[in-house]
Protein backbone atom coordinates (compact mmCIF):
# COMPACT_ATOMS: atom_id res chain seq x y z
CA UNK A 1 0.00 0.00 0.00
CA UNK A 2 1.44 3.37 -1.04
CA UNK A 3 1.93 6.00 1.65
CA UNK A 4 3.19 9.47 0.85
CA UNK A 5 3.89 12.53 3.03
CA UNK A 6 1.24 15.18 2.61
CA UNK A 7 3.82 17.73 1.42
CA UNK A 8 4.59 15.54 -1.60
CA UNK A 9 1.03 15.71 -2.96
CA UNK A 10 0.83 19.50 -2.70
CA UNK A 11 1.88 22.08 -5.23
CA UNK A 12 2.13 24.60 -2.41
CA UNK A 13 0.67 25.73 0.88
CA UNK A 14 0.57 29.09 2.56
CA UNK A 15 -1.10 30.92 5.41
CA UNK A 16 -3.96 33.33 4.88
CA UNK A 17 -3.93 37.07 5.41
CA UNK A 18 -5.86 39.84 7.12
CA UNK A 19 -6.63 43.48 6.49
CA UNK A 20 -8.90 46.37 7.35
CA UNK A 21 -12.69 46.34 6.84
CA UNK A 22 -13.70 47.41 3.35
CA UNK A 23 -16.73 48.09 1.18
CA UNK A 24 -18.27 44.81 -0.12
CA UNK A 25 -18.12 46.10 -3.68
CA UNK A 26 -14.35 46.66 -3.60
CA UNK A 27 -12.98 44.45 -0.78
CA UNK A 28 -11.79 40.85 -0.74
CA UNK A 29 -13.92 38.11 0.87
CA UNK A 30 -11.89 36.42 3.60
CA UNK A 31 -13.00 32.92 4.62
CA UNK A 32 -12.54 31.93 8.27
CA UNK A 33 -13.21 28.88 10.43
CA UNK A 34 -16.71 30.26 11.03
CA UNK A 35 -17.40 29.55 7.34
CA UNK A 36 -16.63 25.83 7.75
CA UNK A 37 -19.61 23.48 7.61
CA UNK A 38 -20.07 19.73 7.93
CA UNK A 39 -18.93 17.44 5.15
CA UNK A 40 -16.08 19.73 4.11
CA UNK A 41 -18.45 22.38 2.77
CA UNK A 42 -18.05 26.13 3.08
CA UNK A 43 -20.73 28.67 3.87
CA UNK A 44 -20.37 32.02 2.14
CA UNK A 45 -22.53 33.79 4.71
CA UNK A 46 -20.99 36.23 7.19
CA UNK A 47 -17.80 36.66 5.23
CA UNK A 48 -15.26 39.19 6.40
CA UNK A 49 -14.86 41.82 3.64
CA UNK A 50 -11.40 43.32 3.97
CA UNK A 51 -9.03 45.60 2.15
CA UNK A 52 -6.16 43.47 0.77
CA UNK A 53 -3.45 44.91 -1.44
CA UNK A 54 -3.37 43.50 -4.99
CA UNK A 55 0.04 41.89 -4.61
CA UNK A 56 -1.06 39.92 -1.55
CA UNK A 57 -4.33 38.97 -3.20
CA UNK A 58 -2.62 37.62 -6.34
CA UNK A 59 -0.29 35.56 -4.15
CA UNK A 60 -2.98 34.10 -1.91
CA UNK A 61 -6.19 34.06 -3.95
CA UNK A 62 -8.27 30.91 -3.87
CA UNK A 63 -8.88 28.75 -6.94
CA UNK A 64 -11.52 26.05 -7.32
CA UNK A 65 -10.23 22.81 -5.81
CA UNK A 66 -8.01 24.48 -3.21
CA UNK A 67 -8.38 23.16 0.33
CA UNK A 68 -8.72 25.26 3.46
CA UNK A 69 -7.11 23.93 6.65
CA UNK A 70 -8.03 25.30 10.08
CA UNK A 71 -4.55 25.95 11.41
CA UNK A 72 -5.21 27.95 14.57
CA UNK A 73 -8.03 28.85 16.91
CA UNK A 74 -10.48 26.94 19.07
CA UNK A 75 -9.55 26.22 22.67
CA UNK A 76 -8.01 23.51 24.86
CA UNK A 77 -11.00 21.20 24.34
CA UNK A 78 -11.55 22.04 20.66
CA UNK A 79 -8.72 20.70 18.48
CA UNK A 80 -8.10 22.47 15.19
CA UNK A 81 -7.45 20.71 11.90
CA UNK A 82 -10.81 20.82 10.14
CA UNK A 83 -10.63 20.87 6.35
CA UNK A 84 -13.00 22.34 3.75
CA UNK A 85 -12.90 22.50 -0.03
CA UNK A 86 -13.27 25.58 -2.21
CA UNK A 87 -15.60 23.94 -4.73
CA UNK A 88 -17.83 26.77 -5.90
CA UNK A 89 -17.86 30.52 -5.71
CA UNK A 90 -19.26 33.75 -7.05
CA UNK A 91 -16.93 34.70 -9.90
CA UNK A 92 -17.66 38.39 -9.27
CA UNK A 93 -15.94 38.18 -5.87
CA UNK A 94 -12.37 37.74 -4.76
CA UNK A 95 -11.58 35.16 -2.05
CA UNK A 96 -8.63 34.38 0.20
CA UNK A 97 -8.20 32.57 3.53
CA UNK A 98 -8.07 34.34 6.88
CA UNK A 99 -4.83 34.39 8.83
CA UNK A 100 -5.82 31.41 11.01
CA UNK A 101 -6.37 29.26 7.90
CA UNK A 102 -3.88 27.64 5.56
CA UNK A 103 -4.51 27.15 1.84
CA UNK A 104 -3.44 23.78 0.47
CA UNK A 105 -3.02 23.45 -3.30
CA UNK A 106 -3.14 19.78 -4.40
CA UNK A 107 -1.07 18.35 -7.25
CA UNK A 108 -3.94 17.43 -9.54
CA UNK A 109 -1.87 14.83 -11.43
CA UNK A 110 -1.16 12.94 -8.20
CA UNK A 111 -4.16 13.45 -5.94
CA UNK A 112 -7.86 14.13 -6.40
CA UNK A 113 -8.63 17.29 -4.31
CA UNK A 114 -11.88 15.79 -3.01
CA UNK A 115 -10.12 12.55 -2.06
CA UNK A 116 -7.45 14.59 -0.27
CA UNK A 117 -10.03 16.61 1.62
CA UNK A 118 -11.75 13.45 2.88
CA UNK A 119 -8.38 11.93 3.83
CA UNK A 120 -7.41 14.98 5.87
CA UNK A 121 -10.88 15.09 7.43
CA UNK A 122 -10.37 11.49 8.53
CA UNK A 123 -7.10 12.48 10.21
CA UNK A 124 -8.99 15.14 12.12
CA UNK A 125 -11.93 13.01 13.30
CA UNK A 126 -9.59 10.13 14.22
CA UNK A 127 -7.45 12.48 16.31
CA UNK A 128 -4.23 12.11 14.30
CA UNK A 129 -3.70 15.85 14.09
CA UNK A 130 -3.74 16.38 17.87
CA UNK A 131 -0.13 15.23 18.16
CA UNK A 132 0.85 18.12 15.89
CA UNK A 133 -0.89 20.75 18.00
CA UNK A 134 0.34 23.07 20.70
CA UNK A 135 -1.69 25.39 22.92
CA UNK A 136 -0.56 28.93 23.66
CA UNK A 137 -2.67 31.11 25.99
CA UNK A 138 -5.59 28.75 25.48
CA UNK A 139 -5.37 28.84 21.64
CA UNK A 140 -4.50 25.70 19.72
CA UNK A 141 -2.04 25.90 16.82
CA UNK A 142 -1.22 23.27 14.22
CA UNK A 143 2.50 22.74 13.72
CA UNK A 144 2.52 22.79 9.93
CA UNK A 145 6.03 21.40 9.40
CA UNK A 146 5.18 18.20 11.28
CA UNK A 147 1.64 18.06 9.87
CA UNK A 148 2.94 18.14 6.30
CA UNK A 149 5.16 15.13 7.03
CA UNK A 150 2.18 12.99 8.03
CA UNK A 151 1.74 10.19 5.51
CA UNK A 152 -1.45 9.34 3.69
CA UNK A 153 -2.52 6.48 1.49
CA UNK A 154 -2.41 7.51 -2.17
CA UNK A 155 -3.85 4.87 -4.53
CA UNK A 156 -3.94 5.46 -8.28
CA UNK A 157 -5.90 8.49 -9.40
CA UNK A 158 -8.79 6.47 -10.85
CA UNK A 159 -9.34 4.71 -7.50
CA UNK A 160 -9.19 8.08 -5.74
CA UNK A 161 -11.94 9.41 -8.01
CA UNK A 162 -14.15 6.42 -7.19
CA UNK A 163 -13.58 6.68 -3.42
CA UNK A 164 -14.22 10.43 -3.43
CA UNK A 165 -17.39 10.14 -5.54
CA UNK A 166 -18.77 7.36 -3.33
CA UNK A 167 -18.05 9.31 -0.14
CA UNK A 168 -19.59 12.47 -1.56
CA UNK A 169 -22.84 10.65 -2.36
CA UNK A 170 -22.91 8.87 1.02
CA UNK A 171 -22.22 12.05 3.00
CA UNK A 172 -24.89 13.93 1.05
CA UNK A 173 -27.41 11.28 2.11
CA UNK A 174 -26.20 11.56 5.71
CA UNK A 175 -26.61 15.35 5.62
CA UNK A 176 -30.18 14.99 4.34
CA UNK A 177 -30.93 12.53 7.14
CA UNK A 178 -29.26 14.81 9.70
CA UNK A 179 -31.39 17.78 8.72
CA UNK A 180 -34.55 15.65 8.91
CA UNK A 181 -33.52 14.38 12.36
CA UNK A 182 -32.89 17.96 13.52
CA UNK A 183 -36.45 18.84 12.49
CA UNK A 184 -37.72 15.88 14.54
CA UNK A 185 -35.75 17.05 17.58
CA UNK A 186 -37.13 20.59 17.24
CA UNK A 187 -40.66 19.25 16.81
CA UNK A 188 -40.25 17.08 19.93
CA UNK A 189 -39.13 20.11 21.93
CA UNK A 190 -42.06 22.16 20.60
CA UNK A 191 -44.44 19.37 21.60
CA UNK A 192 -43.52 19.84 25.27
CA UNK A 193 -44.24 23.56 25.08
CA UNK A 194 -47.51 22.95 23.22
CA UNK A 195 -48.68 20.48 25.88
CA UNK A 196 -47.88 22.89 28.70
CA UNK A 197 -49.61 25.80 26.96
CA UNK A 198 -52.67 23.70 26.16
CA UNK A 199 -53.06 22.85 29.84
CA UNK A 200 -53.61 26.54 30.66
CA UNK A 201 -55.34 27.68 27.48
CA UNK A 202 -58.91 27.33 28.75
CA UNK A 203 -58.40 28.98 32.13
CA UNK A 204 -60.64 32.06 32.36
CA UNK A 205 -59.68 33.58 35.69
CA UNK A 206 -56.16 34.69 36.52
CA UNK A 207 -54.35 36.16 39.51
CA UNK A 208 -50.82 37.40 40.23
CA UNK A 209 -48.28 34.77 41.24
CA UNK A 210 -47.70 36.92 44.31
CA UNK A 211 -51.16 35.99 45.57
CA UNK A 212 -50.08 32.39 46.06
CA UNK A 213 -46.28 32.55 46.35
CA UNK A 214 -43.48 34.96 47.20
CA UNK A 215 -40.11 34.98 45.44
CA UNK A 216 -37.17 35.02 47.83
CA UNK A 217 -33.91 36.35 46.43
CA UNK A 218 -30.70 34.70 47.61
CA UNK A 219 -28.23 36.15 50.06
CA UNK A 220 -25.37 38.34 48.83
CA UNK A 221 -22.50 36.24 50.11
CA UNK A 222 -19.13 37.97 49.68
CA UNK A 223 -16.88 36.42 47.08
CA UNK A 224 -13.87 36.73 49.39
CA UNK A 225 -15.64 34.27 51.72
CA UNK A 226 -15.95 31.62 49.01
CA UNK A 227 -14.09 28.36 49.60
CA UNK A 228 -13.44 25.27 47.48
CA UNK A 229 -15.18 22.97 49.95
CA UNK A 230 -17.91 23.25 52.54
CA UNK A 231 -21.59 24.11 51.94
CA UNK A 232 -22.37 24.74 48.29
CA UNK A 233 -23.86 28.06 47.20
CA UNK A 234 -26.46 27.75 44.46
CA UNK A 235 -25.87 30.51 41.90
CA UNK A 236 -27.62 31.40 38.65
CA UNK A 237 -24.80 29.60 36.80
CA UNK A 238 -25.91 26.39 38.54
CA UNK A 239 -29.35 26.44 36.91
CA UNK A 240 -30.19 25.08 33.48
CA UNK A 241 -33.70 24.58 32.11
CA UNK A 242 -35.17 21.82 34.27
CA UNK A 243 -31.91 21.01 36.04
CA UNK A 244 -29.60 22.07 38.85
CA UNK A 245 -26.01 21.21 37.99
CA UNK A 246 -22.77 21.60 39.90
CA UNK A 247 -20.02 21.70 37.29
CA UNK A 248 -18.97 25.11 38.62
CA UNK A 249 -19.07 25.13 42.42
CA UNK A 250 -18.35 27.70 45.10
CA UNK A 251 -18.87 27.08 48.80
CA UNK A 252 -18.69 28.74 52.19
CA UNK A 253 -17.14 27.29 55.30
CA UNK A 254 -19.53 24.78 56.85
CA UNK A 255 -18.96 26.36 60.25
CA UNK A 256 -20.46 29.63 58.95
CA UNK A 257 -23.55 28.14 57.32
CA UNK A 258 -25.62 28.15 60.52
CA UNK A 259 -25.81 31.94 60.25
CA UNK A 260 -28.12 31.71 57.20
CA UNK A 261 -30.97 29.30 58.07
CA UNK A 262 -33.54 31.20 55.99
CA UNK A 263 -31.44 30.62 52.84
CA UNK A 264 -31.04 26.86 53.32
CA UNK A 265 -32.59 25.04 50.36
CA UNK A 266 -34.93 22.08 50.69
CA UNK A 267 -35.79 19.21 48.36
CA UNK A 268 -38.59 20.20 45.99
CA UNK A 269 -37.88 23.94 46.11
CA UNK A 270 -38.68 25.71 42.82
CA UNK A 271 -35.91 28.04 41.61
CA UNK A 272 -35.60 30.66 38.89
CA UNK A 273 -32.51 32.46 37.65
CA UNK A 274 -33.09 36.21 37.99
CA UNK A 275 -30.19 37.05 35.66
CA UNK A 276 -30.47 35.91 32.03
CA UNK A 277 -33.46 33.67 32.80
CA UNK A 278 -34.02 32.86 29.12
CA UNK A 279 -31.40 30.99 27.10
CA UNK A 280 -31.53 29.16 23.78
CA UNK A 281 -32.53 25.86 25.39
CA UNK A 282 -35.39 27.36 27.42
CA UNK A 283 -36.16 29.10 30.69
CA UNK A 284 -33.82 28.62 33.63
CA UNK A 285 -36.22 27.21 36.21
CA UNK A 286 -35.44 24.04 38.12
CA UNK A 287 -36.33 22.08 41.23
CA UNK A 288 -33.99 21.13 44.05
CA UNK A 289 -33.29 17.42 44.41
CA UNK A 290 -32.17 15.60 47.54
CA UNK A 291 -28.66 15.12 46.11
CA UNK A 292 -28.36 18.92 45.62
CA UNK A 293 -28.37 19.38 49.37
CA UNK A 294 -27.08 20.84 51.59
CA UNK A 295 -26.92 24.14 49.73
CA UNK A 296 -27.61 27.82 50.35
CA UNK A 297 -29.38 30.27 48.04
CA UNK A 298 -27.11 32.94 46.53
CA UNK A 299 -28.24 36.31 45.23
CA UNK A 300 -29.67 36.57 41.67
CA UNK A 301 -31.47 33.27 42.16
CA UNK A 302 -35.10 33.28 43.28
CA UNK A 303 -36.89 30.63 45.35
CA UNK A 304 -40.69 30.39 45.34
CA UNK A 305 -42.12 30.34 48.88
CA UNK A 306 -45.57 28.81 48.43
CA UNK A 307 -48.57 29.82 50.52
CA UNK A 308 -50.06 26.63 52.01
CA UNK A 309 -53.33 25.43 50.51
CA UNK A 310 -53.29 27.90 47.60
CA UNK A 311 -50.89 26.51 45.02
CA UNK A 312 -49.72 23.05 44.00
CA UNK A 313 -45.92 23.03 43.44
CA UNK A 314 -46.12 20.81 40.34
CA UNK A 315 -48.78 23.13 38.85
CA UNK A 316 -46.65 26.21 39.47
CA UNK A 317 -43.51 24.55 38.11
CA UNK A 318 -45.34 23.61 34.90
CA UNK A 319 -46.73 27.12 34.49
CA UNK A 320 -43.25 28.65 34.82
CA UNK A 321 -42.26 26.72 31.67
CA UNK A 322 -45.26 27.94 29.67
CA UNK A 323 -45.22 30.52 26.90
CA UNK A 324 -47.53 32.66 29.04
CA UNK A 325 -44.90 33.06 31.73
CA UNK A 326 -41.95 33.32 29.33
CA UNK A 327 -43.61 36.09 27.34
CA UNK A 328 -44.52 37.93 30.54
CA UNK A 329 -40.90 38.13 31.74
CA UNK A 330 -39.32 38.79 28.34
CA UNK A 331 -37.82 42.19 27.64
CA UNK A 332 -37.22 43.29 31.21
CA UNK A 333 -34.37 45.40 32.56
CA UNK A 334 -30.71 45.09 31.68
CA UNK A 335 -28.26 44.90 34.57
CA UNK A 336 -24.76 45.62 33.29
CA UNK A 337 -25.94 44.42 29.89
CA UNK A 338 -27.46 41.21 31.30
CA UNK A 339 -31.25 40.65 31.08
CA UNK A 340 -32.56 40.78 34.64
CA UNK A 341 -35.91 40.26 36.36
CA UNK A 342 -36.79 41.13 39.93
CA UNK A 343 -38.80 39.07 42.44
CA UNK A 344 -41.53 41.70 42.21
CA UNK A 345 -41.77 41.37 38.44
CA UNK A 346 -42.10 37.60 38.75
CA UNK A 347 -44.79 37.95 41.41
CA UNK A 348 -46.74 40.31 39.16
CA UNK A 349 -47.11 37.75 36.37
CA UNK A 350 -50.67 36.47 36.08
CA UNK A 351 -51.31 32.80 36.94
CA UNK A 352 -54.52 30.77 36.34
CA UNK A 353 -56.88 30.96 39.33
CA UNK A 354 -58.01 27.39 40.01
CA UNK A 355 -58.98 25.31 43.01
CA UNK A 356 -56.20 23.17 44.44
CA UNK A 357 -57.78 19.90 43.23
CA UNK A 358 -58.02 21.29 39.69
CA UNK A 359 -54.39 22.34 39.83
CA UNK A 360 -53.38 18.83 40.91
CA UNK A 361 -55.42 17.22 38.14
CA UNK A 362 -53.77 19.45 35.51
CA UNK A 363 -50.31 18.81 36.97
CA UNK A 364 -50.87 15.04 37.06
CA UNK A 365 -52.16 14.93 33.49
CA UNK A 366 -49.25 17.06 32.30
CA UNK A 367 -46.75 14.85 34.07
CA UNK A 368 -47.95 11.84 32.06
CA UNK A 369 -48.06 13.76 28.78
CA UNK A 370 -44.63 15.31 29.29
CA UNK A 371 -43.10 11.93 30.15
CA UNK A 372 -44.37 10.59 26.81
CA UNK A 373 -43.10 13.71 25.01
CA UNK A 374 -39.73 13.39 26.75
CA UNK A 375 -39.45 9.79 25.51
CA UNK A 376 -40.14 11.00 21.96
CA UNK A 377 -37.56 13.78 22.34
CA UNK A 378 -34.99 11.35 23.75
CA UNK A 379 -35.51 8.94 20.86
CA UNK A 380 -35.20 11.79 18.33
CA UNK A 381 -32.01 13.04 20.00
CA UNK A 382 -30.54 9.52 20.02
CA UNK A 383 -31.33 9.13 16.33
CA UNK A 384 -29.67 12.47 15.57
CA UNK A 385 -26.59 11.51 17.60
CA UNK A 386 -26.30 8.24 15.67
CA UNK A 387 -26.61 10.04 12.33
CA UNK A 388 -23.94 12.55 13.37
CA UNK A 389 -21.54 9.65 14.00
CA UNK A 390 -22.04 8.27 10.49
CA UNK A 391 -19.54 10.56 8.68
CA UNK A 392 -16.73 9.34 10.93
CA UNK A 393 -17.75 5.72 10.29
CA UNK A 394 -17.88 6.25 6.53
CA UNK A 395 -14.47 7.93 6.52
CA UNK A 396 -13.07 5.07 8.60
CA UNK A 397 -14.43 2.50 6.15
CA UNK A 398 -12.85 4.37 3.25
CA UNK A 399 -9.42 5.05 4.74
CA UNK A 400 -8.71 2.34 7.32
CA UNK A 401 -6.49 -0.29 5.64
CA UNK A 402 -7.79 -3.85 5.60
CA UNK A 403 -6.60 -5.78 8.63
CA UNK A 404 -6.60 -2.68 10.85
CA UNK A 405 -9.45 -1.78 13.20
CA UNK A 406 -10.73 1.63 14.16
Amino acid sequence: MNYTPLKDVLESWDAGAWGEPADPSTGVSVLRSTNFRSGGELSFENQAILSIDERTYQKKKLYLGDLLLERSGGGPLQPVGRVAGFWETDERKKFICGNFISRLVPKRSVVDPLYLMYSLSFWHVRGDTEKYQTATTGIRNLQMKQYLEHELHVPNIEEQHLIAARLKAQLAEVETARQAAQVQVRDADLLCTALIDAAFAECNQWQPIGAVAKVQSGYAFKSEDFTSSGIRLLRNTNILPGKVYWDDVVCIDERESWRYPSYALEAGDILISLDRPLISSGIKVARVRANDLPALLLQRVGRFLLKPGLIDPDFLYAFLQSSYFIQAISGHDQSLGVPHISPGQVEAVMLPLLLLDEQRNIASRLKTQLAEAAAIAQAAAAQLAEIERLPQKLLAQAFTPQGETE
